[in-house]
This record gives structure tokens, C-alpha cells and sequence, in this order.
């Protein structure tokens, strides 16, 4: 009955029996009945109110334990709620971190040079020449080499600037034409 019940219909359901057990036991019939009536209900009284008291009891404990197991469902849901939007707000994060390696890979892959002395700028933001650059960073030595077609110019007019280049190109194309 505990089980099934709240304290209240326990006691409900404990009045109506104990009706039945103390007109049965008036008139003589149950485990209770003795040669004197009074005897025989001081008896039933004391099983009833022992049972009662037991029943009550264990029907308080249920019903705690019910609304304990009801607040922590809802915990439980809170709390599963919480984790599956931190989890998809970490998932939203990696993947803005990816893209920023990605893009950090990509910036990293570039070379800053300078277009008209061709310096390159290291990490620390000094100018280097080319062949100091690439010999501290990849530690490799560098054989220059001239092109074919300017391997005749040992006069210096070949300069290694764009601006440089086309100043020194400006003399040849006059001696070519005249």
C-alpha cells in the first residue's frame, strides 16, 4: 500500500480497515478476539496503530524519494541541455581555429621583399639580403649563378632593381638601334 500511495491515502486506507477490523473484532471474529472485548480491542489497536505508523512511514520515504528521482531528471535534462550547448559552442570554436591555422599557414607561407632592393623583412622586422635570409632560415648556402643572357655583362650595368634594370636595358637598346 505504501508504494502505491501518498501518506495521505495510507491513512485513508488504514481508517477504513481498522472500521472493518474493530467491527469484526466486536463481534467476535479475528486473530485478536479474546474472552474480554476490551482486551481483544486494545490489542487490535496497538497492530493498527504499529501497521499505521510503518505505513506512513515507508509512504513518506517513497514520496521523497519520487520527487527526488523528479528533480533529478530535471537536473539531469538541465544539465544535459548545458552540455550539448557548450559542446556545440566548442565545436564552433575549433572550427574558427582551424580556419585561423589555415589562414596562419597561408601568411606564414609569404615572404615579405622588398620590390626594389629585394630585402626580405624577418620575424623580428629587420631587412636582410636575400642569400642571409634564406641561409639562416632553411640553412643552406647559396652558389649564384648568373643568367645566360647577362653572363656577357661583367661592366656592372645590370642592376638588381626593376627600376635599376630597365635604366641599365636603356643604353643597349640605343646602341642597338644607332
Amino acid at each position: 500500500m505504501a508504494f502505491r500511495f501518498t501518506p495521505g491515502s495510507v491513512a485513508l486506507a488504514t481508517l477504513f480497515l481498522s472500521g472493518f477490523a474493530v467491527a469484526a473484532t466486536s463481534l467476535g471474529s479475528g486473530p485478536f478476539v479474546r474472552d474480554i472485548t476490551s482486551e481483544s480491542l486494545i490489542l487490535l489497536q496497538a497492530f493498527t496503530g504499529l501497521t499505521t505508523l510503518m505505513g506512513l512511514t515507508l509512504a513518506a520515504a517513497v514520496t521523497g524519494h519520487k520527487q527526488a528521482e523528479a528533480q533529478l531528471r530535471q537536473l539531469n535534462a538541465v544539465l544535459e541541455q548545458r552540455v550539448h550547448d557548450r559542446t556545440a559552442q566548442l565545436e564552433q570554436t575549433v572550427r574558427e581555429l582551424q580556419q585561423a591555422i589555415a589562414e596562419i599557414r597561408t601568411l606564414k607561407g609569404l615572404i615579405p621583399i622588398c620590390g626594389w632592393c629585394k630585402k626580405i623583412r624577418d620575424d623580428r622586422g629587420f631587412w636582410q639580403q636575400l642569400e642571409a635570409y634564406l641561409k639562416l632560415t632553411h640553412r643552406s648556402d647559396i652558389h649564384a649563378r648568373h643568367l645566360p643572357r647577362l653572363s656577357g655583362k661583367a661592366d656592372g650595368s645590370v642592376s638588381a632593381s626593376p627600376r635599376g634594370a630597365a635604366i641599365a636595358a636603356a643604353p643597349d637598346a640605343a646602341r642597338r638601334r644607332g
